[in-house]
């Protein structure tokens, strides 16, 4: 718990979390969003420290549900762990997971439905999608869900905490495919946590 603590109010210096409970300035109880996005980060941030065994051995069994999720329903990715000799109702060794090959762009772009989870895991919440900007000229459209982008914006958060930004100041994002406008906060990743500039 002390290093969450010192790594909140050392990149956030003055700040305080946003309470959404009238009368409780400080300590701030953010709302169910915002106290979800600190739980994530809460667990990031204490996993950092763990030795490496610990951690990887975390890691892949995370990875043990999202590859048995993966063969029940994404056609795609079933026909590759058969082929790559990976059962996920069995432990997973990292020497049979870098079996897998890389996906590629050029697959994303194909293989289409074929990508796709016929079923959602249950509590991942609804389907977002995610598009690029085709840097290359070739822009990619791919799906997650809400679970996924609560672990992007916990990620993002720690950016932002990690380089002791200064939520007061004022942040400029370039990005493509949007309307031009002003808004105010950061964004969803500080928005539900912190007044910002």
């Amino acid at each position: 718990m002390f290093r969450y603590t010192a790594t909140i109010m050392e990149a956030a210096v003055d700040y305080v979390l946003t309470s959404t409970v009238p009368g409780v300035k400080w300590p701030g109880i953010p709302s169910p969003d915002g106290a979800a996005l600190l739980a994530v980060h809460h667990q990031l941030e204490q996993s950092q420290w763990w030795p490496r065994e610990k951690l990887e051995a975390r890691q892949f069994d995370q990875l043990r549900e999202i590859l048995a999720h993966a063969a029940q329903t994404v056609p795609f990715h079933r026909e590759r762990l058969i082929a790559a000799g990976i059962d996920p109702a069995r432990a997973i060794a990292p020497a049979a997971f870098a079996r897998l090959p890389l996906l590629t762009r050029r697959e994303i772009q194909t293989q289409g439905v074929a990508l796709q989870s016929s079923a959602l895991p249950p509590g991942h919440g609804r389907l977002v999608e995610h598009l690029t900007s085709g840097s290359i000229g070739e822009p990619l459209r791919v799906f997650g869900t809400q679970v996924d982008s609560m672990f992007w914006l916990a990620q993002t958060l720690r950016d932002h905490l990690w380089h002791r930004r200064d939520f007061s100041g004022t942040l400029c994002a370039i990005r493509s495919r949007v309307n031009d406008s002003d808004r105010l906060g950061w964004g969803p990743a500080t928005d539900a946590l912190f007044v910002t500039g």
